[in-house]
């Protein structure tokens, strides 16, 4: 296998989730103890493990309390989400793009900062999971370059992958993130930013909607 793509989740893939803020509220009150509004910090394309981090931060705990809790706090975020979340939207294109690559025999994985339990639930109630071999998830580490890493790393260590990588993702942070873990990015106008700020933010590729991204995916950069 020479072709790994790497998938962002909310903004890329499904439309962002009311439910996934609402249980972050559940375990940190559940976990630390504390009421804790995470609109400001849960901005898009911060990992769950920065958000969790940066909101008890804002309320004064230190990072040696935070840490001692912080896999409990992560478990407990997954168990509400699984609670009260229903079946996410899905973007448009977003299955007819995964279904022409894992055709062509690319594989496929998520490179999200959603904690990893999170993302297997909101992939597999939309029936996409099936899709995803591998992956770095927002419990694999803080900082989204880092988790990048890790997808590529376990693609090596289990199917011996070595090839070109690419990550695509809708926001800014995506590209920093595959601009540090030193492979391409592919931008997409899904979410909240627009063809011209991917651009400017250093995407290696830009697309406007899912369908275009298939387009530069199968027959660009990836097409031997």
């Amino acid at each position: 296998m020479g072709k790994l793509v790497l998938f962002d989740i909310d903004g890329t893939l499904l439309m962002p989730s009311r439910a996934h803020k609402e249980a972050f509220h559940y375990a940190l009150k559940r976990v630390y103890g504390v009421e804790v509004d995470v609109e400001g910090i849960a901005v898009p394309g911060a990992t769950d493990r920065q958000i969790i981090v940066e909101s008890l931060r804002t309320r004064g705990l230190n990072d040696k309390i935070i840490k001692a809790r912080l896999k409990r706090c992560e478990e407990a975020v997954v168990e509400a989400y699984a609670r009260i979340s229903t079946r996410e939207k899905v973007i448009e294109g977003a299955e007819e793009l995964l279904e022409s690559l894992d055709g062509r025999g690319f594989l496929i994985g998520l490179a999200t900062g959603n904690i990893e339990g999170v993302a297997k639930i909101k992939m597999g109630r939309v029936g996409l999971g099936r899709y995803f071999r591998v992956g770095g998830f927002g419990n694999d580490h803080y900082d989204r370059g880092e988790l990048i890493k890790t997808a590529v790393k376990r693609a090596k260590n289990v199917f011996g992958f070595e090839g070109l990588v690419v990550v695509v993702g809708d926001t800014p942070r995506d590209v920093y993130a595959a601009k540090k873990a030193g492979v391409k990015v592919l931008g997409v106008a899904t979410g909240k930013y627009s063809i011209e700020e991917l651009r400017r933010s250093g995407a290696d590729y830009v697309a406007g909607d899912l369908k275009e991204a298939s387009t530069i995916l199968l027959n660009d950069p990836l097409n031997d």
